[in-house]
């Protein structure tokens, strides 16, 4: 297993070098605990790549639901902002002056 490669790789060389990350692994834990550890079935590898996957895909599927509010929200204050300039104005200055006197109290 070559960790430093900058060479694209395919799924297959991905997958056998994580199976090999994975036995080493259980190789060193049980030299560490002195008991005989099975070795990992393809099967396994398998699964826990589905479910890697899977969960990629939800965080995935999360942070474009966030951006697409995000986006939606970031348009409302632009619209309210052109639409209404002094009191936002007015907004931002009472704000800034609030900040300032609670920082000169510390």
């Amino acid at each position: 297993m070559r960790l430093l490669r900058t060479a694209q790789r395919s799924p297959d060389d991905v997958a056998n070098d994580f199976a090999e990350l994975i036995e080493e692994g259980r190789a060193l834990l049980g030299e560490m605990v002195g008991k005989p550890v099975k070795t990992a079935s393809r099967d396994t590898i398998d699964e826990m790549s589905g479910k890697v996957a899977d969960l990629q895909n939800y965080a995935l599927a999360a942070a474009r639901e966030g951006m697409a509010r995000g986006a939606k929200y970031g348009k409302q204050a632009g619209r309210l902002v052109r639409e209404n300039p002094w009191p936002t104005l007015a907004g931002g200055v009472a704000l800034g002056v609030i900040a300032m006197l609670l920082w000169k109290r510390r």
